[in-house]
């Protein structure tokens, strides 16, 4: 679900920075994950159970919702995979809902959208 999502924003002419595309070997992948939510516009979080057992995903989102706060205005973006818990910082937001490809579409313009406001 998650390419097809990437390759769907592409399509739309949304540049995607995504971790696993563009880490590179032997960096920490901490630190590189730092400065690209530094310097992007929008923070893509993709929730699932499984996403949401990983610490590397967990920090990202706190980077991001630290950096949110210190610019004070919507960084982070969730989007619900499948009936995952969602962590307490991010309960309060609208999600998008990408449960299959028939979502692509709908989640694809909220995030156009955003990024147009």
């Amino acid at each position: 679900m998650t390419n097809s999502l990437l390759d769907t924003l592409e399509d739309l002419d949304i540049n995607v920075w995504f971790d696993e595309a563009n880490m590179t070997i032997g960096s920490l992948p901490g630190d590189e994950a730092k400065k690209a939510i530094e310097e992007v516009q929008y923070v893509l979080v993709l929730l699932s159970a499984q996403s949401l057992k990983s610490k590397w995903v967990i920090q990202e989102i706190e980077m991001a919702l630290e950096i949110e706060a210190k610019i004070n205005r919507v960084k982070v973006l969730p989007v619900l995979l499948d009936d995952c818990e969602v962590p307490n910082s991010l309960r309060d937001r609208v999600h998008g809902r990408l449960r299959s490809v028939d979502d692509l579409e709908k989640v694809a313009a909220m995030i156009k959208s955003r990024l147009q406001s």
